[in-house]
């Protein structure tokens, strides 16, 4: 979040994709932010992580270190409903109704099976 907002706040602002969806990002956005690696075990839910292999916000790496976090937490009955998905062939960050089909239906394929 810091890279994507924080960095150049005023630039970000001004994002066309931002204004779209009507996000409204200011300086209090970041200290704001409960960091993913702190939330994701504390998870009691069952709970599947996935991304798509033409996300440019989530990496590959980025997602084995997050399932590595989980992992050092497996024997804890929380960690254990926590799934990570290979990345889904060809999807981007957000997959919608307006994804290609193939897209739609391997991201489904990946979070349901």
């Amino acid at each position: 979040m810091w890279d994507m907002w924080c960095r150049d706040i005023e630039k970000q602002k001004e994002k066309e994709k931002a204004a779209e969806k009507g996000l409204s990002v200011d300086e209090k956005l970041f200290p704001s932010l409960v960091p993913i690696e702190w939330m994701l075990p504390q998870t009691s839910y069952e709970t599947v992580v996935a991304t798509g292999t033409q996300d440019p916000y989530v990496s590959h790496a980025y997602l084995r270190y997050l399932e590595s976090l989980v992992q050092e937490r497996k024997s804890d009955k929380i960690c254990q409903s926590i799934k990570f998905k290979d990345a889904v062939l060809g999807a981007v960050h957000e997959v919608t109704e307006d994804s290609p089909k193939p897209v739609i239906e391997a991201y489904l394929k990946a979070l349901f099976e």
